[in-house]
């Protein structure tokens, strides 16, 4: 709703607009890190919504995650941050602005160290 008020106002609307996006992720992030997926939106690209934790369950199967070689890594990430991980080192997250020769992105990506 923000970003869509600072539309309507011509001075500066891309600075407001970058200021609103970026407030927008930094929010989300925040928000992933108090409740992990459960505080993330639905996903309503689709007709039908869908929460990012059962979305992250098809995904974590599609990339082999819940490999008997890769024990208690998928529900590390599916229940972070209340599961402790005993090789987890280190979580953090960083902002990234991907250039390729025909668009644009920024995302903010979340990353576990282990030993």
């Amino acid at each position: 709703m923000r970003l869509q008020e600072r539309l309507w106002h011509p001075t500066s609307v891309k600075r407001g607009v970058e200021d609103e996006f970026r407030g927008a992720v930094l929010e989300r992030a925040r928000s992933y890190l108090e409740a992990g997926d459960a505080g993330l939106p639905l996903d309503e690209d689709r007709s039908t919504s869908v929460a990012a934790d059962i979305r992250f369950v098809v995904l974590a199967d599609h990339l082999g995650l819940t490999s008997p070689h890769l024990p208690g890594v998928a529900e590390y990430l599916q229940r972070y941050p209340q599961l402790d991980h005993p090789d987890v080192v280190e979580s953090f997250l960083y902002w990234s602005k991907e250039a390729p020769a025909w668009t644009c992105s920024m995302a903010s990506s979340g990353v576990s160290c282990g030993a």
